[in-house]
């Protein structure tokens, strides 16, 4: 999609959205639905068993160094930023999906976390959209994937797939669904180890 497009259509969005003041926010997920369909769509008609089979074990070796690098980067924060290991080892392990992380760290630890769990996973899925297609050139397409975290399967994942390719499109859903059911977990891990 052409960005200008994409840039147009928000700009009427937000005209809209002033001169009508409709909440269209229960309707968001459907996009969203319909992108995943026609990737799982185009992912079909060009893929076979074989294939997924392979790019399933590049996914776990990602999805290893997603989770590796997220508790990493969560210890690191925890000691440059001054903030308990519980706060920000938890916070990282969300990799993304801050709409659980946040309540989680709001319920165990308080509002303060809550909104680091929140902006850390935020941020790290901006800077994903923002840089994926960059990053993916430096240090590859297939590593590249483990910043997304959770969000690969979804929100970065036409970004992914555009400069990524057929390959790691698969890849990252596959990423993304693991990930996606490891971080409630793990964030609850390190809520009770830290």
């Amino acid at each position: 999609m052409n960005s200008h497009f994409a840039l147009l259509f928000f700009i009427i969005g937000v005209v809209s959205s002033m001169l009508f003041n409709i909440d269209l926010s229960q309707y968001l997920d459907i996009p969203l639905i319909l992108l995943l369909f026609l990737v799982g769509y185009d992912i079909a008609s060009n893929v076979n068993l074989k294939e997924v089979k392979i790019y399933t074990l590049r996914a776990t070796i990602v999805v290893f160094s997603t989770v590796i690098g997220s508790m990493i980067g969560g210890l690191i924060a925890s000691t440059l930023l001054n903030m308990s290991l519980r706060e920000g080892v938890a916070a990282a392990l969300g990799m993304g999906w801050y709409t659980m992380t946040a309540p989680l760290l709001l319920e165990k630890i308080g509002s303060s976390a809550a909104f680091i769990g929140f902006a850390s996973n935020f941020l790290r899925e901006v800077i994903s959209l923002l840089t994926y297609p960059h990053l993916s050139k430096v240090v590859g397409a297939t590593p590249a994937i483990a910043m997304a975290g959770a969000t690969s399967m979804d929100t970065t994942l036409p970004v992914i797939s555009k400069y990524g390719g057929k390959e790691n499109t698969i890849i990252a859903l596959i990423h993304g669904s693991l990930v996606t059911m490891l971080a409630p977990i793990l964030v609850q891990i390190a809520l009770n180890i830290f």
